[in-house]
């Protein structure tokens, strides 16, 4: 069934990404990278989009990023991934 090959497909992307970001950690000199990776996604699955208007000027924040969650996403070299956006809209 194709349901089940989409399923199986998405779950071994998962375990490769999560894989991937471990080893990274590991050769950044984190000595348990799994554990790591752990809080960083307990701590991102917390994250807000909130997108706030000033004027004709839409910006992009994310709330509730912990500090922690940071530094690992530095390590993994995505320390941008959650930078604040601005962006101009006509009105």
């Amino acid at each position: 069934d194709q349901r089940i090959r989409a399923y199986v497909f998405v779950c071994m992307l998962a375990y490769w990404l999560r894989s991937h970001m471990a080893y990274v950690l590991g050769n950044e000199g984190v000595e348990d990278p799994h554990h790591h990776l752990e809080i960083l996604l307990r701590d991102i699955e917390k994250v807000q989009k909130v997108d706030v208007t000033l004027g004709n000027e839409v910006r992009t924040w994310h709330l509730n990023l912990s500090g922690r969650a940071v530094e690992i996403l530095k390590k993994l070299g995505k320390a941008n991934l959650f930078r604040e956006e601005s962006k101009i809209i006509n009105v």
